[in-house]
């Protein structure tokens, strides 16, 4: 999702380091990183919801279409 490597997280380590100061850091961390867990949890949900719909619709579509078959070779 997001590519950031080494160095992009030096600078925001040190940026929020200036910003924030050393007493509030941890906590500011702690906090960002509670909301990431929850936003990742969130995220999989979305994702799982989405692949048992998409997987519900498929199946309610080919029993549709194997009982339409069927009852044509009935008549």
């Amino acid at each position: 999702m997001f590519e950031i490597g080494g160095l992009e997280i030096l600078v925001i380590i040190v940026v929020a380091l200036i910003v924030l100061g050393p007493e509030k850091l941890p906590h500011a961390a702690a906090k960002a990183g509670r909301l990431a867990g929850r936003l990742r949890r969130a995220w999989t949900g979305f994702q799982r919801q989405l692949f048992l719909e998409t997987s519900l619709e498929e199946m309610e579509k080919k029993h549709s279409r194997s009982s339409a078959s069927e009852n044509e070779g009935k008549q």
